[in-house]
């Protein structure tokens, strides 16, 4: 019996004395073994986590059904129940661990044989069991939770709303055979008979942090704020005068938002007022006629050279805020984060034989993905990341257990510049460079305009949409059979992938100093090296179903060795093009 829900299950044992619960709801557990003419034994304080076997093993003594003997259980040192290298971070460690951002997926690397991989600008990634990442499996509550291309983490579970991640590496059982890595599980709280609640808020302020080293003293300190706030809550469901859930239905919900303001000081390099000017006397080099190979008199371009369309650009760069000709510009970069997230879940219990629970996590985020002094090169990531799932489980009677889920994830990401997000046009013609528009998708901005040793100018990548979609289906029927702890099911996912992007779409320009021996004269003259004409944005929606179907027979053969045997079949179909086109 689970005794914070009260769950029941009933079983007996096979000819040979062993017994199998599949399945159950996690949490703390006592089990009670009766025989006619022998004492009641109850075992208590038995813990059990997620894809975990706990062995809890029974003497009974001559005497009658009245008499108990109460057993407090131990940690199990070793479980050598399941061929399995895996381990499971609980509900204690997540609250006490140190915890930056609050990330529950962090607590995989805590894990021996697991180390944090590279941290896109979807989520985190892992590395282990000797496997690239593609080959991890991330997964909350079973269902998938990562970019069908990155793997990487797009859920970000709230902390309080999760009572344990689980982490296998290496040796698996054909049931979890289509991913080779690291396998990761968030599990989300279920409610109990008892109300439970926590509010909670994580702050980081200007006002307790020192000043960056290299900031500039005589102004006023950048504004350093991040505010991670929420509540959580659980219990049964209880309707007064209208419905009692005890013991039958039961509630999670939790909220958290998240809002950053971080700003920076950085330093750029910034063309000086005489350069603006066609004045070069400052460079520190002979500047030549590029159609002559002669040096200009003074360094000095005429203005009858120099491009309109340099003029023009000139206008989204400041003045240079101090002295020199590199790192002459210091000004305010704000990042700004803001992030709201949902998760609520309902269980219900129907009898003691079937148990039904839904859950769904609702994320909506808005970060500065890259933060500038110049406000037109700032970059932007807008995405809303929902994950669903349903779970069925059903008892058939002492030897069957059927465990139906069915669950899917969407992603909806995006990166977009400046022009986009307030609602400009596109730069190109404004500037006098026609073709440079990106018109068939409506993708504004500049033109990527690349200096060697200045700062340049336009937002490359953007605007770029991009959307995954999974849906899973999975169904595992166990069966005891004497010894044998039989497994055998299916896991069925469509995987897809939507992307409109493209790195140019605006097309760019290069300026090496190649033509004048100087790279921001060759800029005012309009003489790049080289130039990248705009391609149209690619637009695909691609997709494909991954197919697995496994048995597995874990046979406890003695009491002191136990032997897992499966049989893994995946079936992947070939790439599909729904929409568009993709190479």
């Amino acid at each position: 019996m689970n005794t914070g829900t009260k769950d029941t299950y009933e079983t007996v044992t096979n000819d040979t004395g062993q017994y199998n619960i599949p399945s159950v709801r996690l949490g703390q557990y006592e089990i009670t073994v009766s025989l006619a003419g022998f004492k009641t034994v109850k075992s208590t304080g038995i813990s059990v986590a997620g894809n975990q076997v706990v062995r809890t093993d029974v003497a009974l003594g001559v005497g009658g059904v009245a008499e108990t003997v109460l057993v407090e259980a131990k940690a199990t040192v070793l479980n050598t129940d399941r061929a399995a290298v895996s381990q499971t971070v609980d509900e204690r460690a997540i609250a006490e661990l140190p915890l930056s951002g609050r990330n529950v997926w962090d607590l995989a690397s805590t894990t021996p044989g697991v180390l944090g991989g590279q941290t896109s600008d979807i989520g985190l990634t892992f590395r282990g069991a000797g496997q690239r990442d593609i080959q991890n499996s991330l997964t909350l509550d079973g269902i998938s939770s990562s970019s069908n291309l990155l793997a990487a983490t797009s859920m970000r579970p709230i902390a309080e709303a999760v009572t344990e991640v689980q982490v296998q590496t290496g040796i698996t059982s054909a049931e979890y055979g289509s991913y080779l890595g690291v396998h990761i599980n968030v599990v989300t709280k279920s409610g109990s008979n008892q109300f439970h609640g926590s509010g909670f808020e994580y702050l980081q302020s200007d006002a307790l942090d020192e000043r960056g080293y290299f900031e500039d003293r005589s102004i006023p300190a950048n504004p350093r704020r991040r505010n991670q706030f929420g509540v959580q809550a659980d219990g049964p469901v209880l309707i007064p005068g209208l419905y009692d859930g005890r013991n039958r239905t039961f509630f999670m919900g939790a909220f958290e938002g998240i809002r950053s303001k971080v700003q920076s000081s950085p330093f750029l390099d910034l063309p000086t007022v005489k350069m603006r000017q066609g004045d070069f006397s400052e460079a520190g080099r002979t500047i030549l006629n590029p159609f002559t190979r002669q040096p200009f008199p003074n360094n000095q371009i005429p203005q009858s050279m120099i491009s309109p369309v340099a003029v023009r650009l000139l206008d989204y760069y400041p003045l240079p805020t101090l002295g020199g000709t590199f790192d002459n510009y210091q000004g305010p970069a704000l990042d700004n984060d803001e992030t709201d997230q949902l998760l609520m879940r309902v269980d219900q219990n129907i009898g003691n034989n079937v148990r039904l629970y839904g859950r769904y996590n609702w994320q909506d985020g808005y970060d500065t993905l890259s933060a500038s002094p110049i406000e037109i090169q700032n970059v932007y990531q807008p995405r809303v990341n929902k994950n669903y799932l349903f779970s069925y489980t059903h008892t058939l009677g002492a030897r069957f257990h059927n465990d139906f889920r069915i669950g899917y994830h969407t992603i909806d990401f995006d990166t977009l510049n400046a022009f986009w997000v307030s609602g400009q046009e596109g730069a190109g013609a404004a500037l006098g460079i026609p073709g440079f528009d990106d018109t068939q998708f409506a993708n504004p901005g500049l033109p990527g305009i690349s200096i060697t040793s200045f700062t340049g100018l336009g937002a490359g990548g953007t605007n770029w949409f991009q959307f995954d979609k999974t849906f899973q289906l999975s169904n595992v029927l166990s069966h005891t059979r004497g010894s044998h702890n039989i497994r055998a099911g299916v896991d069925i996912r469509k995987l897809q992938t939507g992307r409109r992007a493209q790195n140019a779409a605006r097309g760019s320009f290069s300026f090496t100093g190649d033509m004048t021996g100087y790279s921001f004269a060759d800029f005012m003259l309009g003489l790049p090296r080289t130039v990248v004409t705009p391609a149209d944005q690619l637009q695909g929606h691609v997709g494909h179903w991954r197919n697995g179907f496994f048995i597995n027979d874990v046979w406890s053969a003695t009491s002191k060795m136990t032997l897992s045997l499966g049989l893994r079949y995946e079936l992947n179909t070939p790439v599909q093009t729904y929409a568009g086109y993709a190479t």
